[in-house]
């Protein structure tokens, strides 16, 4: 069928490796970058790459389009991880020109629920979530199973509640 197999006499890709250890190593001699490119439609103008730039010791995942290519994911010698920046200073750094940022969508299994940010020490989980356009700040909340109790909600119209037993208005 015109597929090849490395470690497989039965390939059911055009290349298909099976290995029980690394099956790819790429390395470069001189100074040229060890790189895997992607391409669309056969053309060399859009697509991507995933490669080591060794001048800036890190791992970079690129896109290109209309041949102008930009850094997607950078993750560098320390481990930080970069998305907008070359140059991440915490283990995330996201960086953004205008109004974009971090978005954390609805949560699938409860529309009126975003996805949760959890904040977590040696004792306890917090979370922040938006629940029906509310902002909420939760303690005592379990990764994966649990939100924890309101502690302070801000309202969408402005008011703000704590410990859902006092309520102050949106203005005096």
């Amino acid at each position: 069928g015109g597929n090849v197999g490395i470690g497989t006499s039965s390939p059911n890709k055009l290349l298909h490796l099976v290995a029980n250890g690394p099956v790819l190593a790429l390395g470069s001699s001189g100074t040229a970058d060890p790189r895997i490119d992607f391409y669309d439609s056969g053309t060399t103008t859009t697509g991507g790459a995933l490669f080591l730039d060794q001048d800036a010791d890190a791992l970079k995942l690129q896109r290109t389009a209309s041949g102008s290519a930009t850094d997607g994911i950078v993750i560098n010698s320390s481990g930080h991880v970069g998305m907008g920046t070359v140059t991440p200073d915490t283990r995330l750094d996201i960086t953004s020109s205008g109004v974009h940022g971090l978005i954390l969508n609805q949560d699938t299994s409860n529309t009126d629920a975003s996805s949760r940010i959890f904040f977590k020490d040696g004792t306890r989980t917090n979370a922040i979530l938006n629940v029906s356009g509310n902002l909420e700040f939760r303690t005592g909340a379990t990764i994966g199973s649990s939100s924890g109790t309101k502690r302070l909600v801000v309202r969408a119209n402005g008011t703000i509640r704590f410990n859902e037993a006092y309520t102050f208005p949106a203005s005096d």
